[in-house]
C-alpha cells in the first residue's frame, strides 16, 4: 500500500496472477452457452467478463462479518447475532475480501449451514 499524504487515499498494487489464463476463453464460452439455454443474450466478447483482473480483490465480502466471539454480525453457524432463526450464507460473512475466488469456501459454508439446520430439525 502506498500513501502519499493525509489527503490522499491509500492505493493497492497487485501483480496479476495469470495461472488460469488458458481457461479464460473456455469459461467465457461456457457462460454464453448457459445464458443461451436460459434464453438470455450472450455477452459481447468485448463486454462484461474481461481478462486482466486475476489476482485482484474483486470478490466482495465482509459486510456481515462472521465471528466466533460475538463481535461479528453472524456467528460461526452463520446465524445473525441475537436472532434465533435468521441465517446468512453468502460471501458477505467472510471477514475480509479474498483475492482468490471464494466459490469453494462458500460451498463449504453452505454445506456446514445445511448440516447445522438439519441438526436443529
Amino acid at each position: 500500500m502506498a500513501d502519499d499524504g493525509p489527503d490522499r487515499k491509500a492505493r493497492v498494487f497487485v501483480k496479476p496472477n495469470l495461472s488460469g489464463s488458458g481457461l479464460f476463453g473456455e469459461v467465457r464460452n461456457l457462460r454464453n452457452q448457459v445464458l443461451s439455454l436460459l434464453g438470455a443474450s450472450p455477452f459481447d466478447p468485448d463486454e462484461g467478463m474481461h481478462f486482466g483482473n486475476e489476482g485482484t480483490p474483486h470478490h466482495a465480502g465482509g459486510s456481515l462479518r462472521m465471528s466466533g466471539d460475538g463481535r461479528g454480525v453472524v456467528d460461526t453457524d452463520l446465524r445473525f447475532e441475537g436472532l434465533d432463526n435468521l441465517y446468512a450464507c453468502d460471501n458477505s460473512v467472510v471477514p475480509f475480501i479474498a483475492a482468490a475466488n471464494p466459490a469453494l469456501t462458500l460451498t463449504a459454508l453452505s454445506l456446514r449451514l445445511a448440516d447445522h439446520l438439519h441438526s436443529r430439525l
